[in-house]
C-alpha cells in the first residue's frame, strides 16, 4: 500500500472541497437544478413559460425562451440572429453601428451622433 505524505493528502481534500462548494454554490443544489431542468420543458405544457424564473413567455424548441432578446429565437421561435447582432426588442441588431443600440440593447445615441464599434462618438 503506497503511503502519500500528509501534505498531499490535505491539498487533494482542500481542492475536492473547493470544487464541491463551488459547484453547489452554483446551482443552489443538486435537488433543485434537476428540477429546473425538468420545469423548463414547455412541448408538452407551454404555460409552464409564464411562470416566474423560467427562461421567458414562449416555447421554442422544448425550452422557455424570451424572443425579445435571445439571438437563437429572435422575434419568433427559430430566426437566428448572425454571430455579431443581438436581438433587441424581437430584431436583430448590430450593435456596433446602430444608432438606436449602440453597445447594447436600448443605448440611444445623442442626436447627430453616430455609432462607431459600440460607442456614441468614438474618438
Amino acid at each position: 500500500m503506497t503511503r502519500f505524505p500528509p501534505a498531499f493528502t490535505f491539498l487533494a481534500i482542500t481542492v475536492i472541497m473547493l470544487a464541491y462548494v463551488s459547484l453547489s454554490s452554483a446551482t443552489g443544489s443538486r435537488f433543485l437544478a434537476g428540477l429546473a431542468v425538468k420545469s423548463s420543458r414547455c412541448s408538452r405544457n407551454p404555460a409552464v413559460c409564464r411562470t416566474p424564473g423560467s427562461g421567458g413567455p414562449t416555447c421554442c424548441s422544448n425550452r422557455c425562451t424570451d424572443t425579445s432578446r435571445d439571438t437563437l429565437n429572435c422575434g419568433r421561435c427559430g430566426r437566428i440572429c448572425k454571430y455579431t447582432d443581438s436581438c433587441c426588442e424581437g430584431k436583430c441588431v448590430d450593435v456596433t453601428f446602430n444608432k438606436h443600440n449602440c453597445g447594447s440593447c436600448g443605448k440611444r445615441c445623442s442626436r447627430g451622433v453616430k455609432c462607431f464599434y459600440g460607442m456614441c462618438q468614438y474618438a
